[in-house]
């Protein structure tokens, strides 16, 4: 965030908008201006009476200045304070309703980068954050990869503009329709035409999918430019041409364009159109065409009918269809089968033209995304594709998110999760049990013996769920990537599912330290050096003190841990918890984050530990706890006051940093007198 600035009482309102061929735009109300306009002209902008200069905000967030005629609710001499503007003296309500009026406006032209750094003194509109939901939004694509290069003739002269443009298909597409929806009516305020002619142009604003279309091309181009220019070793886009007849200078040109600062080249203008045609392919991926409708992808299972008398053991268990169907684009609630877009298309045509031809188009256009459909299309009306155990996997984990991307519906079963795997509960792990001393107990041992800390049991589980004997040797047994266990569908990794195995032969049973067990029992190690668990660990099960760790449980069973007689500070009762809490983590040779807020007291609980047998309580080699953030400073002053406490021994601390030290006051009184 931005300083404070020392204006007065004066209160700022700042606002933004997208300008086609400007960019970025920033304007300001100024509560301490006058609020009427001395101007009763009506036919041209007037200038805005209490509109910040433009030299003002630029020293908030610089910037070229220039002018805006904006559209804002005015009544007959001024426009209407925005809801962000407050004054110490309200305004009157208007007699009539606010109706819209031109006002020329100073505005700062910004580089989109000043929306991540905003000012705390000043009040930012709603059309702000819609800029910075934009401005993320651009970015984000330009991270993934969302993007493709094009062409733009360059007006008034030779030559061309290599761009990189958005590709918005599937969720991307609809996060593109989100932000048209939410832009508020003062992000497209900015008066249609040519500045200051509102006789000739009437009060018309812009349109919403407009600008948000010329925004995202601005901000994609210059984020991915952005992130060429910083890519070490720097891209070179243009291949060598040994042993080969040259392009022509206008595609190697293009391709250098598109690392370069602003992307313009020169080329003859029959090079040009050329070149246009080629991209044409490429050019249809953003701006293809748009129909009332898209096809969807349902995935539904089924169990075969059969006669339960007399069974039919060549069925399959389950049958796997892949329905099709279309959804409106106006209405995407709106599904209709392809069963019934062959049987009763007449019903259909009210929303949709030819439907049967849309939905044989659409099934075409996914067949280059999922060949397999190329079987269906050879049916005279294709509704569903059948598939096997194998292919219904091959869609759920691989196809139904390349559809997706594309811009087709996929509705898939709702077990499987949005992130192209199984969802919870549904796919193999580890489950871990744990036993091992009470609480109380390792707080009395202090320094455990090896044998004590805690004994392992490992077990293959889906879930939370162990599974048996039996059902293991199913899954060794199957070759198939789905499997149904216990009425559910499970995903086996048959390479996972042998290292789980292999790991189950030699699975560790003992933990050395407190360290490892809590490293085993979250999955950071598997208990064999620093590797992890080859499989994720579902499911945990511990007693005595590493289950009241886990479950939080453990103030109710800490044994209370009282400074020594030479301690001449008083503790407070949440001083003495938090004594006791770090003398039971220091006796596990585990460190502790002392989260209490500043003030509260963290030193002199440290300095207390100290007194009672420093941060291992007597155990060689245990990690010190450390403070939270906000003490560090305090560290040094802190040392003083430790080294002078009865008995201790001076050098206890010197091998440790003082960013471990810290916590209280700076200038806290002594600890004799008081505990800060």
């Amino acid at each position: 965030m931005r300083g404070t600035r020392d204006e007065g009482d004066e209160v700022l309102a700042i606002h933004g908008l997208w300008s086609r061929g400007r960019g970025l735009l920033l304007w300001a109300e100024d509560s301490d201006r006058p609020v009427l306009s001395p101007s009763l002209a009506l036919r041209s902008a007037r200038p805005h009476p209490f509109a910040l200069p433009a030299d003002q905000l630029a020293a908030i967030h610089p910037g070229k200045p220039g002018m805006a005629t904006l559209l804002l609710p005015s009544v007959r001499r001024a426009p209407v304070d925005s809801p962000e503007l407050t004054r110490a003296a309200p305004r009157r309500m208007p007699r009539s309703a606010p109706t819209l009026m031109a006002w020329s406006v100073p505005i700062v032209v910004v580089d989109p980068a000043e929306l991540a750094d905003l000012a705390e003194e000043v009040r930012y509109g709603a059309s702000v954050t819609h800029l910075r939901a934009l401005v993320e939004f651009a970015e984000d694509l330009a991270d993934r990869g969302r993007v493709i290069p094009g062409l733009r003739p360059r007006e008034g002269g030779a030559g061309a503009r290599a761009v990189w443009r958005p590709v918005l298909t599937g969720p991307d597409a609809v996060v593109r329709r989100a932000l048209v929806a939410a832009m508020p009516p003062v992000a497209r305020c900015e008066q249609a035409g040519p500045a200051g002619m509102a006789v000739l142009t009437g009060l018309a604003g812009q349109e919403p999918d407009e600008l948000v279309d010329d925004a995202l091309d601005a901000l994609v181009d210059a984020a991915v430019r952005d992130r060429l220019g910083r890519a070490e070793p720097p891209p070179v886009l243009v291949p060598p041409r040994r042993g080969r007849a040259a392009p022509p200078p206008a595609v190697d040109a293009w391709l250098a364009a598109l690392t370069s600062g602003d992307g313009c080249f020169e080329a003859e203008p029959a090079e040009v159109r050329d070149l246009g045609r080629a991209l044409t392919p490429w050019v249809g991926v953003v701006d293809g065409p748009s129909g009332p409708a898209q096809a969807t992808f349902r995935l539904t299972e089924a169990q075969p009918l059969d006669d339960p008398a007399d069974p039919d053991l060549s069925l399959p268990d389950t049958v796997w269809r892949l329905e099709f169907l279309l959804r409106s684009a106006e209405d995407p609630s709106l599904l209709v089968a392809a069963e019934q877009i062959w049987n009763s298309p007449s019903g259909l045509r009210r929303w949709i033209e030819q439907p049967q031809e849309l939905l044989l188009a659409e099934l075409a256009r996914a067949s280059v995304i999922y060949p397999e459909l190329a079987e269906a299309l050879r049916e005279p009306r294709p509704s569903e594709l059948e598939l096997g155990l194998h292919g219904a996997y091959r869609f759920l984990s691989e196809v139904a998110g390349q559809l997706d991307q594309a811009g087709f519906g996929v509705l898939l079963p709702a077990w499987w999760g949005s992130s192209g795997r199984a969802g919870a509960g549904r796919e193999l792990g580890l489950s871990v049990s744990a036993s091992s001393t009470p609480s109380e107990g390792v707080v009395v041992a202090g320094g455990l013996t090896r044998e004590r800390l805690a004994r392992f049991d490992w077990r293959l589980a889906v879930g939370d769920v162990e599974l048996t004997e039996d059902e293991i040797v199913e899954l060794v047994a199957t070759k198939a990537p789905l499997v149904r266990l216990r009425g559910q569908w499970v995903t086996v990794d048959s390479d996972r599912l042998r290292r789980g195995l292999e790991f189950l032969r030699a699975a560790p049973t003992r933990a050395s330290t407190a360290a490892e067990v809590l490293a085993v029992m979250t999955g950071l190690t598997s208990g064999h050096g620093e590797q992890p668990a080859p499989l994720p660990i579902t499911s945990v099960r511990a007693d005595g003190w590493l289950g009241d760790l886990l479950a939080g449980g453990v103030e109710q069973t800490l044994r209370p841990v009282d400074p020594p007689p030479g301690f001449l500070a008083t503790l407070r009762p949440y001083q003495q918890r938090g004594l006791s809490w770090l003398a039971f983590l220091s006796s596990l040779g585990l460190g502790a984050c002392l989260a209490d807020d500043m003030g509260l007291g963290k030193t002199v609980q440290l300095l207390a530990l100290e007194a009672a047998g420093g941060p291992a309580a007597g155990v060689p080699g245990h990690a010190a706890p450390v403070p939270a953030a906000g003490a560090v400073l305090a560290g040094v002053p802190v040392l003083a006051r430790a080294r002078r406490l009865p008995g201790r021994r001076h050098g206890a601390w010197q091998d440790r940093p003082a960013a471990g030290l810290g916590g209280g006051r700076a200038g806290c009184a002594g600890i004799r007198d008081s505990v800060c």
